[in-house]
This record gives structure tokens, C-alpha cells and sequence, in this order.
């Protein structure tokens, strides 16, 4: 159980023009840091702007600017930035110096964060396709295809050679991300479609990459954790869902009886969420009880974390919670 312990602002690290480097702008999504010395911090800009800077002292250390809207968190990996833009690309910057290594086109909006698992990265755009690219080359390894109205509007979670992801239209999808699809198969695919569709073929066609989908009773908007070969998956309205990681079969269900507005997330044997009403709920990933919650005076949309014996919680009320474990 955690008990409350309200946070205190702490002093500005960076001070001057320095820590006024994005002016009205706004961010769009969380910072990453640069690996492996941590010096620098990417933050993106609604505009289009990627900023590198000092993580001790906020100077900059490069800008670059995509001329397109930014609506995702940056991630960084093996020293490269990727991050999705508006004008429907995927681009690869270096870490170091901002440059532009590839861009990599999809037919919509990404707005998404991507994942990055072994050498490929992994994206979805708002064209109901997911696609795994090569993460030195920006070529296309593996595109797979939701259906009509099946938006994907998060990023995938990566275990293994797995994928899970959700859409609108209350389906959960676990995908093997290192399979290859070539142009002739998804027109392949498109006909065998149409022709069972017609009733011409007896038997749906099955996409390359497909290892299960679920349905889970409302619309998943946001990127679900998995531990304990469990995949939690959070389902409007306020339903949060725990799904065998290799079958897709239900474990167990939880009705929070408020709109849930963050990702889940796993801390040890409690999975964490976040809701429109300012509470964090606390639930047992292996049964789904509810354990404990906590209270804060703001909608909660970004997800909890733990570090040690404290828990963190940002509030649209202004406030940065530290919430210490009770013995």
C-alpha cells in the first residue's frame, strides 16, 4: 500500500534563455534521453521542432525542424532519434548532430510514439497499419493491416518477438514483428479477402506477422504493459483487461467505474491507472482486486511510475505527487 507524501517543487536546474528554449510553442510528448552518456535530452515541439539539450545545463546542443506537426514522444536507440510527424513520415535523425538519416512514409498521420526492438523500428500511422521498418535502412520489413475503422491510435509494446497493440473497434493484437512481408503478398492478401468476403472462399486469409487478436469490449487508446506473461490493456470506458500474453485468453477483468485517461503500467505485482477523475488505482495483476487508490485534484494523463519505494503521479492540478509505500 502506498501512503500520500505531496511533493515540493525543487529548484530550477536551468536558468536564463537557456530553459526558455521552446517560447510558446508547447512540447509534444515526454523528453527522451540520449544513450549511452545521458548528456543530452530530445524534446520535440508541436510545430516540428527536435532539440537536443544539455541535461545538466539546458543549453543546446542542435535543433532540427521537420515542417510538419509533432504529436508523439521522441525515443532514441543505438544513436538515432526516431519520431513520427503529420506529413505521414518516419524520420531517423542522428543523435548527435540532428541530421536526417532516412524518412520513411506511411499513408497517414503518426501521432504515436514508435518502438524499437532488435533492428527495426516499429510504428503506427492513422491508416489502421502498423509498420515494422528497418532501423538503419528505413525500409519497410513488415506492414500489417487492422481492417476498416480500426484505428490504431498508440504505440505498440514490444516482449520478444512480439507486438501488442490495440485499436479502436475494442481489438487487442499480438503480431510477430519479425516477419517479412514483400509488395506481392498484400496484393495477394487484398484478393483473398475480397473473395471470402464474396463468399468465394471458405476461409479467412491470415495476414503474415498474425499471432492472436481479441476483442475486449470498448475502444484501447492507449499502450498496454505486459509482465508476468500478462498483457494489461486498459478498455473504454473504464475497463481494464489482463490477457495471457501467448493466447490472447482473458485472466481477468476490472471495472473501475471511471474513464481511464493513461497508459497502464507494472510495478512489481500492482498495476497502476491513471483516470479522469484524479485517482490512481492500484490492482493486483493477478487476480484485478483493487488494492488500494489514491486521490490527487486533476485529471491524471500521463502514466504512473515507480522508482524504489515511491511512487510519482503528475496531476493536471499542478501538482507532482510522491507517494511513499506504507510498511
Amino acid at each position: 500500500m502506498f501512503i500520500s507524501r505531496r511533493g515540493t517543487a525543487a529548484p530550477s536546474r536551468w536558468t536564463g534563455t537557456q530553459g526558455n528554449w521552446c517560447g510558446s510553442t508547447g512540447v509534444a510528448g515526454s523528453p527522451a534521453p540520449r544513450p549511452p552518456s545521458g548528456e543530452a535530452v530530445i524534446v520535440v515541439t508541436r510545430p516540428g521542432g527536435v532539440v537536443a539539450l544539455h541535461r545538466q545545463t539546458g543549453a543546446r546542443r542542435w535543433e532540427t525542424h521537420l515542417k510538419s506537426p509533432i504529436l508523439a514522444s521522441p525515443i532514441v536507440a543505438q544513436g538515432t532519434v526516431y519520431i513520427g510527424a503529420a506529413d505521414k513520415k518516419l524520420y531517423a535523425l542522428d543523435a548527435a548532430t540532428g541530421q536526417p538519416r532516412w524518412a520513411f512514409a506511411t499513408q497517414d498521420w503518426i501521432v504515436s510514439a514508435v518502438a524499437y526492438a532488435g533492428d527495426r523500428v516499429i510504428v503506427a500511422s492513422q491508416d489502421s497499419r502498423l509498420h515494422v521498418v528497418g532501423a538503419e535502412t528505413g525500409r519497410q520489413r513488415l506492414v500489417y493491416e487492422t481492417g476498416m475503422g480500426r484505428h490504431i491510435g498508440v504505440g505498440p509494446a514490444i516482449e520478444g518477438d512480439r507486438a501488442y497493440f490495440g485499436s479502436v473497434g475494442a481489438r487487442v493484437w499480438a503480431i510477430d514483428w519479425r516477419a517479412t512481408t514483400y509488395p506481392w503478398e498484400r496484393a495477394l492478401l487484398f484478393w483473398q479477402t475480397n473473395l471470402y468476403l464474396w463468399g468465394m472462399r471458405s476461409t479467412s486469409p491470415i495476414q503474415k506477422g498474425s499471432v492472436w487478436s481479441r476483442r475486449v469490449g470498448g475502444d484501447v487508446r492507449h499502450t498496454p504493459a505486459i509482465a508476468h506473461n500478462t498483457v494489461y490493456v486498459t478498455a473504454a470506458p473504464g475497463t481494464v483487461v489482463a490477457l495471457d500474453a501467448a493466447t490472447g485468453a482473458d485472466r481477468w477483468r476490472a471495472d473501475l467505474g471511471m474513464a481511464i485517461t493513461a497508459a497502464p503500467t507494472v510495478a512489481g505485482t500492482t498495476v497502476l491507472v491513471g483516470t479522469q477523475d484524479g485517482v490512481v488505482v492500484g490492482l493486483d495483476a493477478h487476480t484485478g482486486a483493487v488494492l488500494w487508490d489514491f486521490k490527487t485534484a486533476g485529471k491524471i494523463t500521463a502514466s504512473p511510475i515507480v522508482a524504489g519505494d515511491t511512487m510519482y503521479v503528475a496531476s493536471h492540478d499542478g501538482t507532482l505527487y510522491a507517494v511513499a509505500r506504507s510498511q
